[in-house]
């Protein structure tokens, strides 16, 4: 009997105790005097897993060239990676911000692919302070499914703006249209979506996403408004926690009629 009590609760260790990957990012820059910029990104892993084939990738508006990778097989707990990348641009800025977004992909022990993605605003010249704002509602979304995540996007001022609208999504979530651009008038508010797809991300995960607003004037505003899109199962769907659930169960009741708890 106490052979089966202790498997029931060996049963539920790895529920209730589980490693997990947790990557910080952080995002620096400076101008150097040819008129290109220096951009450092250094990742720490504050889990408790080692993460593995890490793979980083920067996306930028598409007058912003960037240069350079970071590849690392390994990165255990504790310890920081970093790389420098160069900055070019294709044509003359006007000074002000300009959305970075750096995407982090990697792997668990068991080769799970997983990503997350890093905004950052590049100041080129004085900075500029939008004042456009915005909010994204909150999604949830299970494997394989279609959904829409909407942007609302709010103009105070008193002149009509033309914003550039990106979304930067990690590499399990796809849509086929990362950006919009739309005209908003004075002390206006709109709403607008993007249709993405859910293609391999797990269920139980969490993924920020983050939006830029962008539009031009004497200088180049963005604001950046977070959003956040979870996993969810499939109705019907049988997770790992449920299956173990069920064992348990089965086998409580097994338990308790070997012990003559159940009578015939």
């Amino acid at each position: 009997m106490k052979k089966i009590a202790l498997f029931l609760i060996l049963l539920f260790i790895p529920v209730v105790a589980g490693s997990y990957i947790s990557i910080s990012t952080t995002i620096t820059s400076e101008i150097i005097e040819n008129g290109s910029s220096l951009m450092e990104i250094s990742i720490e892993q504050i889990g408790d897993e080692s993460a593995y084939n890490i793979e980083t990738e920067v996306i930028s508006p598409e007058y912003i060239k960037i240069y350079g990778k970071m590849e690392i097989p390994r990165l255990d707990p504790g310890l920081t990676a970093w790389n420098t990348f160069n900055i070019s641009f294709t044509r003359e800025l006007s000074g002000g911000f300009f959305p970075v977004v750096a995407r982090i992909k990697y792997e668990d022990a068991n080769g799970h692919p997983f990503s997350i993605v890093s905004p950052y605003k590049l100041k080129m010249g004085e900075a500029a302070k939008s004042v456009v704002t915005g909010s994204v509602e909150k999604l949830e979304i299970s494997k394989n499914e279609e959904a829409y995540l909407k942007v609302k996007i709010n103009n105070p001022s008193e002149k009509t703006k033309e914003i550039t609208i990106r979304i930067y999504l990690p590499r399990e979530i796809e849509s086929g249209m990362n950006q919009k651009i739309i005209a908003l008038g004075p002390e206006t508010e709109t709403e607008t979506s993007f249709k993405i797809t859910n293609k391999n991300a797990i269920a139980g995960s969490n993924y920020y996403i983050p939006v830029s607003l962008e539009y031009d004037e004497e200088k180049h505003y963005t604001k950046f408004i977070n959003g956040n899109i979870s996993i969810v199962e499939k109705k019907g769907d049988f997770n790992l926690i449920t299956i173990l659930s069920s064992i348990f169960i089965i086998l409580a009741l097994i338990y308790i009629y070997l012990k003559g708890g159940i009578k015939k």
